[in-house]
């Protein structure tokens, strides 16, 4: 067996245990195992977020498995990652995968909290009476800013930084975040948006640390982009991680979590 880099000239080869689409994805970098046959019999996609790395897609096909593959594929990673310094590895996957639960295990992963994924229609948000009463109350959208336009993105990732929130590489296309800032042009808040290959809208964090008016202005600058970007017919996927932004949510669409819950989430770490 032997693994190679998922490139343009040799993805067709890989194609048929890869998900639609996953190879465009500019966040991931792919990794692929070849059977002794020459089968292409497993695959890996990483994505990397400072010093921390995150598996995005592993697969190996169903007639190649206990042999090895996604075993080699991880070892080879490792490698690859402490090359680069890189120290952390994390994976997230569905509460029901138990055979990948035992796999990772296996392999050192230790289990960090369990999380819901939370699916909520965005006009369930946006058109709703507690967003019409905060359009009302709240006038200046304008503090809310797209990151694209901030013309102080090192403060932005510095802020990040000392709150512990890894960040996706917003050179990608796919990503729009806001950031809020206070009157002297402080950033006091943000909501971390990534525009999903499915076409969901994940909302990785929403958080203020200024009054309660600033998480409104963040919500009403979400309006206006979404209805900007079109987003109207589309979903916004979060995880429980942030109890305010649950609480948030359910203030804003009047229902309860548990009718948005789409499925139950664990991850595991490992320190390499």
């Amino acid at each position: 067996m032997k693994v190679t880099d998922i490139a343009p000239d040799n993805a067709a080869f890989f194609e048929n245990i890869v998900p639609d689409g996953a190879l465009e994805d500019e966040n991931l970098f792919w990794l692929g195992a070849i059977a002794g046959d020459g089968t292409a019999c497993a695959v890996l996609g990483c994505g990397i977020c400072e010093e921390m790395a995150y598996i995005g897609w592993i697969y190996t096909d169903p007639s190649y498995r206990r042999e090895g593959a996604a075993r080699f594929l991880l070892k080879t990673l490792k490698t690859l990652l402490r090359k680069i310094e890189v120290r952390v590895l994390q994976i997230s996957f569905s509460d029901d995968d138990e055979n990948l639960e035992e796999f990772l295990e296996a392999e050192g992963f230790f289990s960090d909290e369990d999380r819901e994924i939370y699916s909520v229609p965005v006009k369930d948000l946006i058109y709703s009476t507690v967003m019409d009463m905060f359009a009302k109350q709240h006038k200046n959208i304008g503090a809310a800013v797209l990151l694209e336009d901030f013309d102080k993105p090192d403060a932005f990732y510095d802020y990040l930084d000392k709150k512990g929130i890894p960040f996706r590489n917003e050179e990608d296309a796919l990503c729009k975040s806001l950031v809020k800032l206070d009157r002297d042009g402080k950033i006091e808040g943000c909501m971390l948006i990534c525009r999903l290959q499915d076409g969901d809208i994940e909302i990785s964090y929403l958080m203020s640390d200024g009054p309660t008016g600033s998480v409104v202005e963040i919500l009403l600058a979400f309006k206006e982009l979404a209805v900007k970007m079109d987003w109207l017919d589309d979903s916004i996927v979060f995880t429980d991680r942030s109890g305010e932004t649950i609480r948030i949510i359910e203030t804003i669409a009047s229902t309860d979590r548990e009718s948005y819950i789409v499925k139950k989430q664990k991850s595991g770490l490992i320190t390499l």
